[in-house]
């Protein structure tokens, strides 16, 4: 996931809340300056700074994401200790959920870490968890 698309909508969201309150308060306060709506971008600014590190975790992995899938070093018959694929299910970090690999395969794997700026969500699959199904 690309949280800079979060960032951005963040930002529009929060500055329109900034003026619709500004607004609210000019007409209910006469006098009001132009200097008062200042604070209110600054913690609109703010807000949408803070919105791509919280969002992943309010959201969590939804079906459909992007995930990374690392497999523990014990696990025989891979290839590969890093692959990627595809979130079939939801879950929340240290949920168990299905993930299909980019080959066609279906896996159960556990979340370990959620989305980053640039990176997609993480999760691990440990030899006890395994349990593939094959198409």
């Amino acid at each position: 996931m690309f949280n800079v698309f979060v960032f951005f909508k963040a930002l529009v969201l929060f500055v329109a809340a900034a003026l619709i309150g500004f607004g609210v308060y000019a007409i209910a306060v006469p006098g009001a300056s132009m200097l008062t709506i200042i604070p209110l971008l600054a913690l609109a600014v703010g807000l949408s700074l803070v919105a791509p590190f919280a969002y992943p975790h309010l959201r969590g992995v939804k079906k459909g994401d992007a995930v990374i899938i690392v497999f523990d070093a014990q696990i025989p018959f891979t290839s590969f200790k890093i692959r990627s694929g595809v979130a079939k299910t939801s879950g929340r970090k240290g949920d168990l959920i299905r993930v299909v690999l980019n080959e066609g395969n279906e896996i159960q794997a556990r979340v370990t870490d959620y989305s980053g700026i640039l990176t997609p969500a993480r999760t691990r699959v440990s030899e006890k968890e395994i349990e593939v199904e094959v198409r």
